[in-house]
């Protein structure tokens, strides 16, 4: 009997507590407008794991290894959760892989075809490469590239079509300044290595269409430096209160007094696959030129904005991934925008994805002809 006394003043109490939470949550909710502390930090691990990330990470551990992997110097990377990001850059290409790069080089320019008949100007595909390729050598041994990596293989093709590679430039002029391009704790290049590889994507679209304006070098120049709390790596760290650097601000000229506007549009109707995207508009009257953009781009291009938005008076701005989910959202996108000019900014690790290999509707025809100019 003693026994079972026990247990029923043990359910009875057990009771009476989960009685009283709502009546509390009550309370609180009412003084504060929030849920009571015990909600809040019972089951909220943050403030543990940022405990015990911080002196982890200065011995190169991560607490979160799939997300970040902890380089030498404070330089953070991308782990594998996010695109494979370490490992696609350290295996060796198969043939499987050759064949799926030259079928990538074959379609950009099979979409070339395809665009020029539709009124296109200039067609081009920017890749910006991922941090370890610029900054590789604060990545671990073991997370090294390979320069047999497959993207390394695509970036080394004779022949480049449609594809401008931005590795070559923004690796010569991390070795050649002191600032940094890339955030050290965030998986993005910053304002100065976004600058740079807006230069370099202009040179070489220069090659091709002459006619087009673009920002001078000395447009842009470096103004001293900024401190920065970390990115988007503090944050899978739990490190975002105490991590800092130092990053360089670009200062326009002073006669640049543009001014941009700009809206959101939904795109229930052009869009095959996925949910409705949407369209983002960018106007600037007094751009360089009078022409318009289909600019397909992923969060790379944030920092390119700036640049973009004084160099082409009107930005029809989506994410490569809506654009590209069939070959049909892009003719539909471009039969409804009617652009001069259509450009991609991807980032490397994405740049092999099945979205590049897919050719137009008419898709044998310009796959056909792409092969002949590969040829010739």
């Amino acid at each position: 009997m003693r026994a079972k006394s026990k247990v029923h003043i043990f359910l009875s109490c057990v009771a009476a507590c989960l009685c009283a939470i709502p009546v509390a949550e009550r309370f609180a909710a009412s003084k504060e407008q929030r849920p009571p502390w015990i909600s809040r930090e019972m089951f909220n691990f943050d403030r543990f794991f940022s405990w015990v990330s911080r002196p982890l990470a200065a011995y190169g551990v991560s607490v979160s290894p799939g997300d970040v992997v902890i380089g030498y110097g404070g330089w953070d990377f991308l782990g594998d959760t996010h695109q494979d990001s370490i490992s696609s850059h350290r295996r060796s290409a198969t043939p499987a892989d050759e064949e799926r790069n030259s079928r990538i080089i074959s379609a950009g320019i099979a979409w070339d075809l395809w665009l020029r008949e539709k009124g296109v100007r200039v067609f081009r595909i920017m890749v910006v490469p991922d941090k370890q390729s610029v900054y590789g050598e604060y990545a671990p041994n073991w997370a090294k590239t390979s320069p047999d990596a497959p993207i390394e293989r695509l970036k080394s093709l004779p022949e480049k079509g449609v594809h401008v590679f931005l590795a070559p430039a923004l690796l010569s002029a991390a070795r050649s300044r002191t600032e940094r391009l890339y955030y050290m704790h965030d998986s993005h290049w910053n304002e100065l290595g976004a600058w740079l590889g807006y230069r370099a994507f202009a040179e070489s679209v220069r090659e091709h269409a002459p006619e087009v304006a673009w920002l001078p070098a000395e447009f842009f120049t470096v103004d001293g430096t900024t401190e920065r709390r970390g990115g988007d790596m503090s944050l899978f760290l739990r490190l975002q209160a105490w991590d800092r650097e130092e990053v360089p601000v670009l200062k326009p000229a002073p006669a640049d007094e543009l001014s941009t506007v700009g809206r959101a549009e939904e795109l229930p109707d052009i869009l095959e696959q996925g949910e409705p995207a949407r369209l983002l508009r960018r106007h600037t009257p007094g751009a360089l030129n009078a022409a318009k953009v289909l600019w397909l781009t992923d969060s790379f291009g944030d920092s390119l904005k700036p640049f973009m938005e004084r160099t082409f008076a009107d930005l029809a701005i989506l994410h490569w991934d809506k654009a590209l989910a069939s070959p049909r959202n892009l003719v539909g996108l471009v039969e409804r925008e009617r652009p001069q000019f259509v450009f991609v900014t991807v980032i490397e690790r994405m740049a092999r994805r099945t979205a590049f290999v897919r050719v137009p509707p008419d898709g044998k025809k310009a796959e056909g002809a792409a092969d002949e100019a590969l040829t010739y």
